[in-house]
């Protein structure tokens, strides 16, 4: 019965020698009880230290691996919902702008108002305007007179120099020439006319010239009356102190020009060439007897032109 203290006690010196861990043999160590019936000790005697128990390892838990995660069937993707179109958004229908009636543009007063010649005996000392195509021309000694017909009618333009002078247009004034004519409506020695007050009151539609049959001089017996055109050189000249006389010749005779003042002072390079003998002219005038002899009458100072001094 003495041999497990002698061991306890062996045991606690052995432990003091190899374990500087051991501090005594004071701590009680379980002893399990092998043998039923026998008295066991709970703690070693006072005296003997207890040699302190190592603690034996902790052994490490190996984890047991996990089995593999099991791979998960792939998830069907889901099918896009399909996208819806986008609902249109009603447009207003626009709204109809009501059209502006545009405001309709007067008609511009008119420059004239053309008269009939046919009117102008109920409008006498009234002011008019007459359009109308030149047909003859006269020479008057302080004016000229050129008769225009409108197809309703004749009248008479009277021009006094003045007037005549101050319109750019006369020398388109001439037989053949549409012409309107603004003046005031009398008559003298029962012929109707038409007299501007001003030279701008005269406008040329439609120029005219000094038209007329070219004949030889020593067929212009044949033409009396009438008026005609010659061509030739001047042999001499005579004058009086309203008129001047040029006697003009060609290869078949010769004829006198009979020129009043107030025309010749009119006539384009009339000075010095027509007081020269050997110029060459051209004149358009009306075929007339006096004191037995034929002469020619130009009526206008452009129915005389100069050709060459």
């Amino acid at each position: 019965m003495h041999t497990k203290p002698t061991c306890l006690f062996f045991r606690c010196f052995i432990g003091l020698l190899v374990g500087p861990t051991l501090v005594s043999c004071s701590t009680a160590t379980p002893v399990p009880a092998t043998l039923q019936g026998e008295t066991v000790l709970t703690s070693p005697p006072s005296t003997v230290a207890a040699s302190t128990a190592t603690s034996a390892p902790t052994s490490t838990a190996t984890s047991t691996p996990e089995p593999p995660t099991a791979t998960l069937p792939p998830t069907d993707t889901p099918t896009p919902s399909p996208t819806v179109p986008p609902t249109s958004t009603p447009t207003d229908a626009p709204t109809a702008t009501a059209t502006v009636i545009p405001t309709e543009t007067p008609s511009p007063t008119p420059e004239f108002i053309q008269t009939p010649i046919s009117a102008l005996p109920g409008l006498m000392d009234e002011e008019v305007t007459v359009i109308g195509k030149v047909v003859a021309t006269a020479s008057l000694s302080q004016g000229f007179k050129f008769t225009l017909d409108d197809g309703s009618g004749q009248v008479v333009l009277l021009m006094w120099h003045n007037v005549y002078d101050d319109c750019y247009a006369a020398p388109q004034i001439n037989v053949g020439a549409e012409v309107r004519a603004t003046g005031k409506v009398g008559e003298y020695q029962g012929e109707l006319q038409v007299v501007p007050r001003f030279g701008s009151q005269v406008k040329v539609q439609h120029a005219g010239g000094a038209f007329a049959p070219q004949v030889a001089f020593n067929a212009i017996g044949d033409y009396l009356g009438q008026v005609v055109q010659v061509t030739g050189e001047i042999g001499n000249v005579s004058g009086t102190s309203s008129a001047v006389i040029l006697s003009v010749f060609d290869e078949t005779g010769a004829a006198p020009v009979f020129i009043w003042r107030t025309i010749l002072d009119r006539i384009p390079n009339a000075n010095p060439a027509l007081g020269t003998p050997g110029t060459r002219v051209r004149v358009v005038g009306l075929v007339q007897e006096y004191r037995g002899s034929l002469e020619i009458v130009p009526a206008l100072p452009y129915d005389v032109e100069v050709l060459s001094p």
